[in-house]
């Protein structure tokens, strides 16, 4: 269900909307949210500039109040509407995954696959709500995922 709305959210976004990635900077995310496992996460992160058809680097970690820990990187994409505000941002990241006290997700590497939809404010930030999900994309025996909602900030770095 999370993959087949993640992909109608990209078919949507890429209809009537003329991506801008090349004018994303650099930014540094922040992030609080509720995962599925009944805790509380916050996520930490990064994006650079993008540097292959608007596809922007990207490294993140998360931690939850039980003690369940990630940490990745890879690739997100943003699509901006011209001359809006708004935007549609998607990101994939491998990563590995600490249980702690809470979901046992099968082992240690965990994929983390997000979308976010949110606004540019006029100081340069942004504010997102999104939700990202978790899982070992079957590499393991148990593969239940771990999903979060969550409202994050980000704010440029140049």
């Amino acid at each position: 269900m999370v993959r087949t709305s993640v992909l109608a959210a990209i078919l949507a976004a890429s209809i009537g909307a003329a991506p801008t990635a090349a004018q994303e900077a650099p930014a540094l995310t922040f992030a609080l949210g509720a995962n599925s496992s009944g805790s509380f996460e916050g996520f930490a992160g990064w994006r650079g500039a993008p540097v292959w058809h608007g596809f922007q680097p990207t490294v993140g970690a998360s931690l939850s109040n039980r003690g369940e820990g990630w940490v990745g990187a890879g690739l997100a994409y943003t699509w901006r509407a011209a001359q809006q505000p708004g935007f549609l941002r998607v990101a994939v990241m491998p990563g590995l995954y600490r249980q702690g006290n809470g979901r046992n997700l099968g082992g240690a590497i965990e994929f983390r696959s997000s979308l976010e939809v949110g606004l540019r404010l006029r100081s340069g930030g942004e504010v997102a709500l999104g939700v990202a999900h978790r899982s070992n994309a079957g590499i393991y025996n148990t593969n239940p995922g771990l999903n979060t909602a969550y409202l994050g900030y980000s704010m440029p770095l140049d």
